[in-house]
């Protein structure tokens, strides 16, 4: 059985989640913003085996804990080609401003387009999806649930109009998603998680 717990960090209260098979223990962090003891005793508690951390995209509060959590768990950090960058430039990951340049450590996983990972008990699909920056993705896990980083909230989008974003691409990103089942549950990157039906009524973006 999939199961998923969301922690909110950081300054900008980020949407942290964990996410696991409960039958096998294997499971993802997605989007961490910070070093978070919180996220590190639910794993524990919960005997989590972190396979990967996965960055929606490349800004600072969505990987800001990208070390620690890999140093903690052995985990192997995934990011799409067009972001990979951001991970070691403060400048870029948009940090610098904070006064606290955020630096993450290189991935060990890029992707390209649409692909999947897979482990036992989870399966997940990567759907490229840039319009907030070029290298944003949306994750499908199981055909239950999909994690749209700063892409698609419920009753809104993400920025696309900063340096990195890709504005142009916006709208086919967003019709990926509105193909989807509705029946799947949207954990967005801010803001709280709904079922996609409800988005589709909701969201003007989706109309």
């Amino acid at each position: 059985m999939l199961k998923w717990k969301k922690f909110r960090l950081g300054f900008l209260e980020t949407n942290c989640y964990v996410i696991y098979d409960t039958e096998t223990g294997n499971g993802i962090i997605v989007d961490p913003a910070i070093p978070s003891e919180d996220v590190k005793k639910y794993i524990e508690k919960e005997g989590v085996k972190i396979q990967y951390i996965i960055n929606t995209h490349g800004h600072f509060d969505h990987i800001g804990g990208n070390s620690y959590f890999r140093d903690l768990t052995g985990a192997k950090i995934a990011i799409h080609r067009e972001d990979a960058h951001m991970l070691t430039d403060p400048l870029r990951n948009h940090s610098e401003w904070t006064g606290v340049g955020v630096i993450s450590p290189a991935p060990d996983i890029i992707f390209d387009n649409e692909e999947e990972l897979n482990m036992q008990g989870i399966t997940l699909k990567i759907i490229h999806t840039p319009g907030h920056t070029r290298g944003s993705i949306c994750i499908l896990v199981n055909n239950e649930l999909i994690l749209t980083g700063d892409t698609l909230f419920y009753d809104s989008i993400g920025r696309s109009d900063l340096p990195e974003s890709a504005p142009e691409k916006m709208k086919k990103s967003l019709d990926k998603i509105k193909k989807l089942s509705p029946h799947l549950w949207v954990l967005p990157g801010h803001a709280a998680p709904a079922k996609l039906a409800v988005i589709l009524e909701k969201n003007p973006y989706l109309v």
